[in-house]
């Protein structure tokens, strides 16, 4: 089976886990297949990079910036095999690799993440969906986080974010969508992205929805 990747990416408190579950439900409405996988692998062996790099007294911690970009890499590899395996039409990504060349912007470059991910065999999105949110969305959205970012921080994140949107010669992605969520739903949106490039669904019998339309005219 044929499937679409959406990558749905952004600073934290942009909305991601939320848009992402909004749009799995809004495609599964439409009988189109399709799961959430969150950024760094849903596989215990992903989760367990998770605690690696995000933080776990009980795991070790790798102790270059490096080792743990390679970590989230050798995770993104784990999730790829995961992706070919699943039988849906659409895998949505909360997060994937194009927010590590936003955070990690001083160690690792456009150049060597994609030799990185070309030797990992690592998906590449057919399409990456850029959630943005001005400060004070962020500030209202990040109450009660331990790490919480400073203005001049968060504005280097989004510039981040923003430069990659307005410069393809800044990835290798093949669409790039930049939508904001400081006081909109971009479910709708993204769901007319996905349906342009002719994802249809199937009824519950098994047929598309094409099909069933036909015989009903």
């Amino acid at each position: 089976m044929n499937k679409l990747i959406v990558a749905v990416e952004g600073i934290n408190g942009s909305g991601k886990s939320s848009t992402c579950n909004r749009l799995s439900l809004a495609l599964s409405d439409l009988c189109i297949s399709n799961v959430v996988l969150r950024e760094v692998g849903s596989t215990i062996y992903g989760n367990g990079i998770r605690k690696s790099v995000f933080g776990d007294p009980d795991v070790p911690r790798p102790q270059s910036q490096m080792g743990r970009v390679m970590q989230i890499l050798s995770s993104m590899e784990d999730t790829t095999t995961l992706i070919k395996r699943l039988p849906v039409e659409v895998v949505i990504l909360n997060r994937w690799w194009l927010s590590t060349l936003v955070y990690q912007k001083d160690i690792i470059t456009k150049e060597n993440l994609k030799a990185v991910t070309s030797i990992f065999g690592i998906a590449t999105p057919d399409i990456s969906i850029i959630l943005t949110i001005n400060y004070q969305t962020y500030l209202s959205r990040t109450v009660g986080r331990e790490e919480r970012l400073g203005e001049v921080d968060f504005t280097a994140i989004d510039n981040g974010y923003r430069g990659i949107y307005r410069d393809p010669a800044s990835h290798y992605l093949p669409e790039v969508h930049l939508l904001g969520t400081d006081s909109s739903d971009p479910t709708e949106d993204i769901v007319r992205i996905i349906l342009g490039k002719g994802v249809i669904g199937y009824s519950i019998d098994g047929r598309r929805h094409k099909e069933d339309r036909k015989e009903e005219e």
